[in-house]
């Protein structure tokens, strides 16, 4: 999963499982970010891979009050400005 918001005239995209491991950017677009994002959990999930370290399901514990700082912030009001993508079947 991957959280894509507004904030400040930019766009935060963010992989909470991974987020520990610096899966977090900034982008000048919501597209951008996005690209920018699947770029970084590829290269924190192939290095971990070759670490041999599990890939973790769930984000670290106090995920949630991690980010609290950002909320009312940026364009639109809360977590409806926030898109949240993940996987496609395949």
């Amino acid at each position: 999963m991957v959280v894509i918001e507004p904030a400040e005239g930019a766009w935060r995209a963010y992989c909470p499982v991974l987020l520990d491991y610096g899966a977090a950017i900034w982008g000048a677009t919501r597209e951008e970010a996005l690209d920018h994002i699947r770029e970084v959990v590829g290269m924190v999930v192939a290095r971990m891979a070759e670490d041999g370290a599990s890939i973790p399901l769930a984000p670290a514990p106090g995920f949630a009050s991690s980010w609290r700082w950002h909320q009312g912030r940026g364009r639109g009001s809360g977590s409806s400005s926030r898109s949240v993508c993940r996987p496609s079947a395949r």
